[in-house]
């Protein structure tokens, strides 16, 4: 999905995606280097693949048969880099109706599915 090409990008873009901060899947210690400034721990390779996996694990619930077209228009809006509120000025909606969506309690008309499809890429 992301290319690896810069490791400190490649974890932010997926922790953007999962809409979480680093210290969700590491102890955040800091480490006292000899000017007694202190930085975070490097990005190491297990930590990139626990944060795969749970991009992984979002990606596969909403492509599953179950999945909500709530947890489908998240995990677009998400890939996006969108928030509601985005895509409720876009579609021209209120953002009430995109909660109501995103909750799967209202699916959106037929136009307005057609405006969500093309602002998402799906």
């Amino acid at each position: 999905m992301f290319e690896r090409t810069n490791r400190n990008a490649y974890l932010h873009a997926m922790l953007r995606f999962l809409r979480v901060k680093r210290n969700a899947f590491e102890i955040n210690e800091r480490v006292d280097s000899l000017l007694g400034r202190r930085f975070r721990k490097p990005i190491t390779d297990e930590l990139l693949e626990k944060v795969e996996a749970a991009v992984n694990r979002k990606s596969a619930q909403a492509e599953s048969a179950a999945g909500s077209f709530g947890s489908r228009y998240e995990l677009a809006r998400d890939y996006m880099g969108l928030k509601d509120s985005d895509v409720a000025g876009a579609v021209g909606v209120s953002r009430e109706s995109i909660r109501q969506w995103r909750k799967s309690c209202v699916l959106p008309k037929k136009e307005r599915a057609k405006k969500l499809a093309v602002i998402l890429n799906v």
